[in-house]
């Protein structure tokens, strides 16, 4: 997947008016990156990391973000492609832009915010990932239990949220079975029917194999 991390939307702008944040932009460029997505969305999977960031991004550089991540939306909708959306604290306008700008395949990537939204998401036709923590973290057990099953994938965002951090303290993509193995108690599925169902989203979102050829 091709993409621009929300808060690397903005960084350097932040970083300009003194902003703090834990690392510099390095090499990155927006525009340029913009560019260089929209020339080789064709080659790619997916476009995501994308999304708006309320945690890290003050206010005033909100409208310049959200500019940047319509662009984004609109590469993907024009080359047909999914998206995978990044947000903290401003999901509900990213569910609003990707409605308003016609994305119809989306995944709100690792989401941990309001149940009520997660249910319009769903309903709205998108996917949810679910990472691996999620027997440990509720509110992303609450993803399983509540939503309808062929709308959510599975994820590890490794090396964050491992599922046990005794045992696993940096997370990695193997730990997709513990949120595998939860959901299938929760549905009372056995593995392989609950690897099917997320299988089965996964094709419908990205139109591949999730295990290759």
């Amino acid at each position: 997947a091709y993409g621009l991390y929300p808060v690397d939307a903005v960084l350097d702008e932040m970083t300009a008016a003194g902003v703090d944040y834990p690392r510099d932009p390095g090499e990155i460029r927006a525009e340029e990156t913009l560019s260089w997505i929209a020339e080789h969305a064709q080659e790619a999977i997916a476009i995501g990391e994308v999304g708006l960031d309320g945690k890290w991004v003050p206010e005033p550089f909100w409208q310049l973000q959200e500019q940047r991540f319509r662009q984004l939306v609109q590469i993907a909708v024009d080359a047909d492609r999914p998206l995978i959306i990044h947000s903290r604290k401003r999901e509900a306008l990213c569910f609003e832009i990707c409605r308003e700008m016609k994305a119809s395949r989306v995944q709100f990537h690792c989401y941990s915010s309001k149940l009520k939204l997660a249910k319009r998401i769903a309903d709205a036709g998108y996917y949810l990932s679910v990472p691996a923590n999620a027997r440990r973290a509720d509110q992303f057990g609450q993803l399983l239990r509540m939503l309808p099953r062929e709308r959510l994938l599975l994820e590890t965002d490794a090396p964050y949220l491992s599922p046990d951090r005794e045992r696993l303290p940096q997370n990695e993509p193997a730990a997709v079975v513990e949120t595998a193995t939860f959901a299938a108690e929760l549905w009372g599925l056995t593995l392989d029917e609950t690897a099917t169902i997320f299988a089965d989203n996964y094709r419908s979102l990205f139109r591949d194999e999730p295990f290759g050829d």
